[in-house]
């Protein structure tokens, strides 16, 4: 559709206008507001890549969904919560894939449910940043999600790409960047092996990175993630078992440790669970209410985090979660 805007001259009084012409896709050679773009996509939802050519060649540039200070905020509460874990990132380009895919995992979802209050928009930008953060490559996942990106390459200190049809093409990734070997990754073979009842996934994978000493093939085993205060339950949940009195001799070690760890799991995490829910939902009713003048706020108040309590996945024969970090 074409159309026309008005010029210098009062609309009223002339027919000054200029010709503005038709929209055009952005990465259309003859788009008038975009002529350096040779190519502009969505790689993920919310997350769009964009080549352009440039006097030094073509750039690969990237641009996520925005957070603002409110998702800012937000972010720093989900870092604080979770900076003591050991983030079990994705070591191949397909794990990254799979991962951004499925989202975040149950156990996952409801710490950040008590976390964040968001609207539905604002969760999704900041749910975006979050799994990046925690389950995927950070800053450069978006180039391990890019299927139009066939090789990546080290050159004079940075990462440069060669998609399909443009090539090569500079990015603002430093060649030093945490996880830059794990975006060429290449899995080359996935089984999982049996372990007391539990299925635990295994990958054989090969570091691609071009123009870096990085070309080796791996052997990795993939255990289920922690979240926060898993590592003192677990802890906790040994130190029970060593002291059960028992009577009579053991037959079944395995059986043994097995029904004593699910009791005790069971009991804590039913107990740790209604607290949270019942700490979270009394924290944002008083400040419901206080921003309406009704209620004195709750201690912390001014942006704080809700009180929340670590959510504990106690993984089952019948249903372990791997996390499929390949």
């Amino acid at each position: 559709m074409s159309g026309s805007y008005p010029g210098p001259a009062d609309s009223a009084h002339g027919s000054d206008e200029l010709p503005v012409p038709p929209p055009l896709p952005p990465d259309d050679p003859d788009a008038w507001y975009a002529p350096d773009v040779r190519a502009q996509y969505e790689v993920h939802s919310g997350v769009v890549a964009t080549v352009r050519e440039t006097e030094r060649g073509f750039r690969y540039e990237v641009r996520t969904p925005e957070l603002g200070p409110t998702g800012e905020r937000a972010m720093e509460r989900v870092r604080e919560h979770f900076a003591a874990v050991q983030r079990r990132r994705p070591l191949t380009r397909e794990g990254t894939v799979e991962r951004a895919e499925a989202g975040f995992q149950p156990k996952y979802r409801r710490v950040l449910d008590r976390l964040l209050d968001a609207s539905p928009a604002a969760r999704r930008r900041i749910d975006y940043h979050a799994l990046c953060e925690l389950r995927l490559l950070g800053g450069l996942t978006p180039l391990a999600l890019d299927d139009r990106i066939d090789v990546i390459v080290v050159e004079e200190g940075e990462l440069v790409v060669h998609t399909r049809d443009f090539a090569p093409a500079a990015t603002e990734f430093d060649a030093d960047a945490d996880l830059v070997e794990r975006v060429a990754g290449e899995r080359l073979k996935r089984y999982s092996v049996d372990f007391c009842g539990f299925e635990i996934e295994v990958i054989v994978y090969r570091e691609r990175l071009l123009g870096s000493d990085q070309f080796a093939t791996k052997y990795a085993v993939l255990e289920p993630d922690l979240l926060p205060g898993d590592g003192e339950l677990i802890a906790e949940c040994k130190e029970r078992i060593w002291e059960t009195n028992v009577d009579g001799v053991v037959d079944d070690r395995r059986a043994f440790v097995d029904e004593r760890a699910r009791q005790f799991l069971s009991r804590r995490l039913t107990a740790r669970n209604t607290r949270a829910w019942l700490d979270a939902t009394a924290y944002r009713l008083k400040s419901a209410l206080a921003e309406y003048g009704l209620a004195v706020p709750p201690v912390g108040g001014g942006g704080a985090t809700p009180p929340t309590a670590s959510t504990i996945s106690c993984t089952t024969s019948s249903g372990t979660t791997s996390g499929r970090a390949s």
